[in-house]
């Protein structure tokens, strides 16, 4: 039984995710500075999300660069943003795709740009 379970979930995850890394635009400087940034960012985003609404902030970064961050409600119902799991979500696309990128998970979609 509960490898069933164990099986059913994985399934669910795998299916519940997607994930693209831009192929066009600068590469970044570092990670270091827009992941510092993400705290600030993420703090301002706390708070209920209706279906498909969208949270974006630009932040500027070192170097005259502006980070672009969104976020967006992909669950289909109302939803509460807490403040570590967008940096969760947004730490990814910063850390894995140099040039920005675009995941999707079961609740939320997030983006980052220059």
């Amino acid at each position: 039984m509960q490898v069933t379970r164990l099986i059913a979930l994985t399934a669910f995850l795998v299916s519940s995710a997607s994930a693209t890394c831009f192929r066009t635009g600068a590469n970044w400087p570092g990670v270091g500075d827009p992941i510092a940034k993400l705290d600030g960012a993420c703090e301002k985003s706390k708070g209920r999300y209706d279906t498909s609404e969208v949270y974006s902030v630009c932040v500027n970064g070192r170097q005259g660069i502006r980070y672009n961050f969104e976020i967006k409600n992909i669950s289909g119902e109302g939803r509460d943003l807490p403040k570590d799991e967008c940096v969760s979500g947004l730490s990814k696309e910063i850390i894995n795709c140099s040039k920005g990128g675009k995941s999707s998970y079961a609740n939320w979609q997030y983006r980052y740009v220059e």
